[in-house]
């Protein structure tokens, strides 16, 4: 009870937006194989090796509707920020080249969802989603799922675990 013998006002846990923030380590045993996802991209197969063995580190931080993730690693590191606002921003595919997605808050803000059109290596178009979830305080999910015409959707989901600054 709050002073004056009133309740507090209970909190609808359905409308506070997840929270990305913190230091997320790439959890290999637990992860798909990202390589069906970056050949597409044009990634060649000495460079996808190095992927599937290499444990990224991604710092995420939040202001307001605003992401940003520092991806640290042993052979490349990068940063983001990323507008969760659905203005369509500059971004950079698995591939390193420049795009333009749309990221929005997911269904009650429990998830962040970024869409972008793409060129693939062969010259197809397809779309590519990549989602960020947190389902549990330890664990943060990124599934990312490629859609082209004519083909089945190439989809990979991706597990970090919570490491302490």
């Amino acid at each position: 009870m709050a002073y004056g013998g009133t309740a507090a006002p209970a909190v609808d846990q359905a409308r506070v937006a997840v929270d990305l923030s913190g230091r997320w380590v790439l959890d290999l045993e637990d992860s798909d194989p990202i390589s069906p996802l970056i050949s597409l991209f044009g990634v060649d197969r000495a460079t996808q090796a190095i992927a599937e063995r290499t444990v990224v580190t991604q710092v995420v931080r939040h202001d307001g509707d605003t992401l940003y993730i520092d991806f640290l690693s042993h052979w490349r590191d990068s940063t983001r920020e990323i507008p969760i606002t659905g203005v369509l921003a500059e971004d950079e595919d698995p591939g390193g080249r420049k795009s333009l997605s749309r990221t929005n808050w997911g269904t009650g803000r429990q998830s962040i969802v970024s869409r972008s059109q793409l060129t693939l290596s062969d010259k197809s178009s397809a779309e590519f989603v990549v989602t960020r979830t947190r389902p549990s305080s330890d664990t943060m999910l990124v599934t990312s799922v490629l859609t082209r015409g004519g083909s089945a959707p190439v989809s990979v989901r991706r597990v970090f675990r919570l490491k302490a600054s």
